[in-house]
């Protein structure tokens, strides 16, 4: 089976059975119009702007706010389009900021557009009837998965944090913080999988603990404390840093703010269930 077919089917596979992948490749034909995240770095005109207009759509003129839940959306997009095929499947997309855009509707981040200039396949993850692969496009190393995690975390979201805190004034801490949640997060779901959690737990290490990258290490953004507060009482993530959604107009704190109490956390993520 030849390797874009093998890519094509993994991931439809994994769409079918309800995976949250939202990307699609530069070269599908109906994709839409996006905004690459090279010339975000590059283009400080363009970057305020950018969070100028998402400022206006959350009814605000609070620009750190605007940047941290730019970042945040970001974030969680490119990390489900990356992580997920990777710690499930075995299928690695490089999404450095050369050749990674994001799509917006109403000024936020919705999707993202991945060049895919390279796909590569560890064989040891994939599907028993998935392993007839042509010798010599399947890598199955540590190196293969950490050439992936370095493309999405040293040159692309990193550059893009530093960027922003140069920008806006907004804390690395808080951005590293959105990253950090949302890997706790993900991971949360994938290593309780009864089919993928073997490879999800082996790739949790690495990017709890920042291997491979150069991240600081994102499994200090946040801790998991028991909740008494909840029926039933379990474990849930608190992060270290606010993400600062509580300061647009109307809006409360999320669940895992590290600035509201047991209390306030119970009664938010009893809300949030209903």
């Amino acid at each position: 089976m030849k390797t874009v077919e093998t890519k094509i089917e993994l991931l439809t596979r994994l769409r079918t059975e309800g995976m949250r992948l939202p990307f699609q490749f530069a070269q599908e034909q109906d994709r839409p119009e996006g905004i690459a995240i090279g010339q975000l770095l590059q283009d400080s005109a363009l970057l305020r702007a950018t969070m100028e207009n998402v400022a206006k759509q959350m009814n605000s003129g609070n620009l750190v706010a605007a940047a941290s839940l730019f970042q945040k959306r970001l974030a969680s997009l490119l990390l489900a389009s990356v992580l997920t095929p990777l710690s499930t499947v075995g299928l690695g997309l490089l999404a450095d900021a050369d050749s990674t855009e994001i799509v917006l509707v109403d000024n936020l981040p919705v999707s993202v557009i991945l060049c895919d200039r390279e796909s590569l396949l560890l064989v040891n993850r994939l599907p028993q009837d998935w392993q007839n692969l042509e010798p010599g496009l399947v890598r199955e190393d540590v190196a293969t998965v950490q050439r992936v995690l370095k493309a999405v975390f040293d040159q692309t979201l990193g550059p893009l944090i530093y960027r922003i805190a140069a920008e806006f004034n907004l804390s690395p801490k808080v951005m590293w913080g959105n990253v950090g949640n949302f890997v706790g997060y993900l991971y949360g779901e994938l290593c309780e999988h009864p089919t993928y959690q073997q490879a999800a737990i082996v790739d949790r290490e690495y990017v709890f603990n920042s291997v491979g990258f150069t991240a600081p290490k994102l499994g200090d953004t946040f801790q998991e404390v028991w909740l008494e507060e909840i029926s039933p009482a379990r474990k849930v993530r608190v992060r270290n840093s606010c993400c600062l959604w509580n300061q647009f107009p109307g809006n409360r704190s999320c669940t895992t703010c590290p600035l509201v109490c047991n209390a306030e956390r119970a009664e938010l993520l009893s809300a949030y269930k209903a």
